[in-house]
């Protein structure tokens, strides 16, 4: 009886995957699964990885790995029910596994319909083997790529990066976008895909982590409310601290940049609620003595955390050991010193930039490039003349 039911399920779908339908004179092609990002390993936390891709249809998403000679699948799932009717797909993995594997495979299936105990699907598609970097304790420098402030201005954020890598002679190891990668807003879930995914995949090539900062352009529209739902971050929200290697990094969510009644918001924000309980997170954290961690940073989209919030936000950074503040939202790139605690803040953003972030040897250094060619060499970061 059950190989008369799959038999049945699969006339069912090939009929409605193959046949043409005429609806008001029109053609409806017959449905294609095709993953239309290749995927991108965002690092959410101290512990775990979101593999995030986007297909042409709604289906399921899952991740296979070689786990000690055994390969498993992990799925796109929610409290052990597998998401079916998205595009956008999110696996959450064990830094770990993917560390030791060094390697994933990422599938989706086309759902067209479920319901209770029967469900109609189609084909699947699979994409190619990605190779994943991770940390190797062996290496001796560490590169960090970053983009601020693109605003969906692809071309110059892979111009300025190609001026980089050629410069430096190597690849990074792990990529920083630092907020406002967006052109003005999300409206919908494509402009996310659009203008941030497509990059994050360019920029790692689906082989080395991502570490994703909320900018200010983000936070408006409507789709932004739903962005949370695909960084599975170990606070549940845009901030979380995370580490590669000897870096220990705290990711803030800036919010913002006006006051929640500022007429733009049409009454839609409440920034002031979720900042404060950003702020007591903070004050709350306690500094890692981990003596494998060598270096310290924060990553925050705005470069004015030192007054823009009614309070000094470097303060409660310098407990946490944090050698220096890596921002964007200014669009000029500038190395200067935070009022009364000193932290310096390395200011990179704008169209036609990218800096390079190298950890060598206890210093701590970075250069930008330009679209253009030009470099900016900016020495440690760590100090201000």
């Amino acid at each position: 009886m059950a190989d008369f039911f799959e038999k049945l399920i699969a006339t069912i779908t090939a009929a409605i995957m193959t046949w043409y339908v005429g609806i008001g004179g029109a053609l409806v092609i017959p449905v294609k699964v095709k993953m239309n990002t290749a995927p991108v390993v965002f690092d959410v936390g101290e512990e775990n990885y979101a593999i995030m891709w986007h297909t042409n249809t709604k289906g399921t998403g899952s991740v296979t790995i070689n786990v000690k000679g055994e390969e498993k699948t992990y799925w796109d799932a929610t409290s052990g029910t597998i998401n079916s009717k998205d595009t956008l797909h999110v696996v959450k993995i064990k830094k770990a596994i993917l560390d030791e594997a060094k390697s994933y495979q990422v599938h989706s299936e086309f759902v067209l319909f479920s319901v209770g105990y029967f469900a109609i699907k189609g084909p699947k598609v699979s994409s190619e083997s990605y190779n994943f970097k991770p940390y190797d304790p062996a290496q001796n420098v560490i590169r960090a790529l970053s983009v601020a402030d693109i605003h969906g201005e692809h071309s110059n954020a892979e111009a300025a990066t190609k001026v980089l890598l050629d410069d430096a002679g190597a690849p990074a190891d792990f990529v920083i976008l630092n907020g406002d990668i967006s052109r003005d807003w999300l409206l919908t879930q494509n402009d996310f895909v659009d203008e941030i995914l497509v990059i994050a995949q360019k920029l790692s090539k689906s082989g080395i982590p991502v570490i994703y900062a909320r900018g200010n352009h983000e936070t408006r529209g409507q789709w932004a409310t739903e962005m949370i739902d695909y960084f599975p971050t170990d606070t549940g929200h845009l901030y979380f601290e995370t580490s590669y290697g000897p870096i220990k990094m705290l990711v803030l969510d800036t919010g913002e940049d006006k006051p929640d009644d500022h007429y733009e918001y049409a009454g839609l924000a409440d920034f002031a609620t979720y900042l404060a309980e950003e702020r007591a997170w903070i004050e709350n954290l306690k500094k890692d003595e981990n003596e494998s961690i060598q270096y310290r940073f924060t990553i925050s989209h705005k470069h004015n955390i030192d007054t823009e919030f009614g309070e000094n936000w470097t303060i409660p950074l310098v407990p946490l050991g944090t050698q220096f503040i890596f921002c964007g939202h200014g669009h000029h790139n500038s190395l200067r010193a935070a009022d009364e605690t000193g932290i310096p803040f390395f200011e990179d953003g704008g169209q036609p930039t990218a800096s390079l972030i190298t950890f060598k040897d206890g210093d701590i250094t970075a250069k930008t490039a330009y679209a253009d060619g030009a470099l900016t060499d900016w020495g440690d970061i760590t100090t201000v003349d």
